[in-house]
């Protein structure tokens, strides 16, 4: 009985751990620009991310948010239609990388 016990406290703990991980990590997914219409996600055009090349979280993060942002994996209800990813190299002088996002996928490089 008691065996049965601690394990179902350890199960509702490592629910409440597992829901509690999920929801901070739902909630700190934000795109640096969006440009839509508020209330509804039908006009959802266009998600930015910016990284500068000397930034400690890795680039390809980003690019993750933008194929899940142009694309309806995970059950995401946003599809914008455009991501844009840009990266700042940081050396001599600024360079810059351009990827663009639709339906989960790169369509464009470009870059100076």
């Amino acid at each position: 009985m008691l065996e049965q016990q601690l394990r179902q406290a350890i199960g509702v703990k490592k629910f409440e751990s597992d829901f509690m991980e999920n929801e901070v990590i739902d909630r700190l997914v934000f795109p640096d620009i969006i440009v839509h219409r508020r209330g509804t996600n039908e006009h959802n055009l266009c998600v930015l991310e910016i990284k500068k090349s000397t930034s400690r979280v890795p680039a390809h993060y980003d690019r993750l948010k933008l194929s899940a942002y142009t694309s309806n994996v995970n059950g995401n209800t946003l599809r914008y239609k455009l991501g844009v990813f840009i990266l700042l190299r940081m050396d001599v002088h600024v360079q810059y990388e351009l990827e663009f996002f639709q339906n989960g996928d790169v369509i464009h490089l470009s870059g100076n």
